[in-house]
Order: structure tokens, then sequence, then C-alpha cells
């Protein structure tokens, strides 16, 4: 029992440490097949930044307006982050916007310089997550940042279980050489989606189906363009179904921010 659980913090530090700037103890056991099993803990990375993030909110809004607290909160985020996620959103957004041919882009979005078309992406990022955010009630702030962070992740997860790594002979592409087991798929969406739980289940239901379209079409995208996925895509993927989480909760009744419903 004591092995297991001593297995499984292992686990659990090797995703806080690849997905945050959380500090984390330099002795960790590490290997491919260690990082592979250490998704089922991503979700898990994000309710921790979530939280954090949500907490920095609420004491934002003791002393200040919503939109200067939500921009604070968001900062807070990515800083927690290293921006790895925004970063491979722009990268995306770069190869795919400069370049024409499968090397081209693969080129481009290795570069670690940000083009324009990166830096507009970011720009309508944050644009629409701040007014978005700030016509959500004060208090279902927290709940809303909990919920986006940890149920953007499971579609990550999906992407990499669904498809295959776009370079080949790449230090990056132990996801696909050792797969993500039936077992922490699992844990990834129980996980993931049980914060779910603080809102109306229609809006549930919607919020899922619309991101796994996204995530179809974009799947389809990759493939026909590149030939799978790279880290930069699940970045994408990530800011993008968390952005459609924000987006459809201000679109919809106030209801749906209500779990009384279920």
């Amino acid at each position: 029992m004591k092995k297991a659980l001593k297995r499984e913090l292992n686990l659990f530090l090797n995703a806080l440490m690849f997905f945050t700037r959380i500090p984390c103890p330099r002795n960790l056991v590490y290997s491919e097949e260690i990082m592979c099993k250490a998704l089922r803990y991503y979700p898990l990375t994000g309710l921790i930044v979530a939280a954090i993030t949500a907490g920095i909110l609420w004491l934002a809004l003791l002393a200040m307006p919503v939109p200067v607290a939500v921009i604070l909160a968001l900062a807070a985020s990515v800083l927690l982050t290293g921006a790895f996620h925004e970063d491979g959103l722009a990268d995306f957004v770069d190869g795919f916007g400069g370049g024409y041919t499968r090397e081209r882009i693969l080129e481009i979005m290795r570069d670690s310089c940000i083009g324009t078309f990166g830096t507009i992406a970011l720009i309508l990022l944050f644009a629409l997550k701040i007014a978005a955010l700030i016509t959500i009630p004060e208090g279902k702030l927290p709940a809303v940042l909990i919920s986006a962070g940890c149920s953007s992740r499971v579609f990550l997860v999906l992407m990499v279980k669904t498809s295959s790594y776009a370079r080949e002979n790449d230090g990056k592409a132990f996801f696909s050489r050792h797969g993500i087991g039936l077992k922490s798929l699992g844990i990834i969406i129980v996980s993931g989606f049980i914060p779910l739980i603080m809102f109306n289940y229609r809006f549930v239901i919607l919020y899922i189906a619309l991101a796994l379209i996204f995530l179809a079409a974009f799947r389809h995208y990759l493939h026909r363009r590149i030939g799978g996925f790279t880290g930069d895509t699940l970045g994408a993927v990530q800011q993008i179904t968390e952005l459609i989480f924000y987006i459809l909760l201000t679109a919809g009744p106030p209801s749906w921010m209500n779990s009384s419903a279920w």
C-alpha cells in the first residue's frame, strides 16, 4: 500500500513539474512510461492552478473592481503554468498561418520567436477571456475558473489518445510510443469532469458536445495538414476548449450557472 501511494505521488509530482512552474522535489523518478502514466493527474494539476487562480481572484475582488481582479487572476494563471498552453496556441497559429507545407509549418512551430499571427491570437484569446469572465456574477467566478481549468484538460488528453505525433523520431513523441492506458484515461475523464456538477446539466452536455465536435474537426485538420498533433497543438486544444466554456456560459441563461437543476 505504501509503495503504491509512493508510486502515485511520484506520478502526480511528475505531472505537476511538467505542466506547471510550481516547485517540486528534484529527486523524482522519471521515464517516458512514467510520464505517460502521469497524464492521469493532468486535470488535477489544472485543479491546483485554477484553485490558486480563483483564490487570487477572490482576494483581489475584496478591494478591486471585477475587470482588474479578473486580469490579475489570469496573470497569476500564466505565471503558474509558465504560459505553457498559451505559448502552444501562439506557435500553432504562427505555424499554420505562415506555413504552406508540412515541413514549413513544423519548422515555424519549433521556432521560439513569436510572430504576427501568434501575437494576434494571444490578444484575441485574452480579450475574449476577460470579456466573458467579467460578465459572470462574482460569486460564480471561482467555480467557473476551476471547472474550465479541469475539463479543458480532458480534451487535450483525448487528442493524445486518439491521434498520433506528427514529428517522427522526436524525443517528445513518447505519448504516442507508450500510449495512455484505459485506467489512466478513466481517471482523467472522471477527475476532469467532476467539477462540472456545479453547473446545470444542459450546459454540461452542450459544452462537452461542442468541445468534442471541435476536437474531432481539429484532429481531422491536423492529420490532413501535418499528419498528427504536436505539443503546440495540444496547448491550442486546451486553450480553445477553455475559451468555449467561458463563451458558452455567457451565451446561455443564468440558470446554467446553477447546479440545482440537476
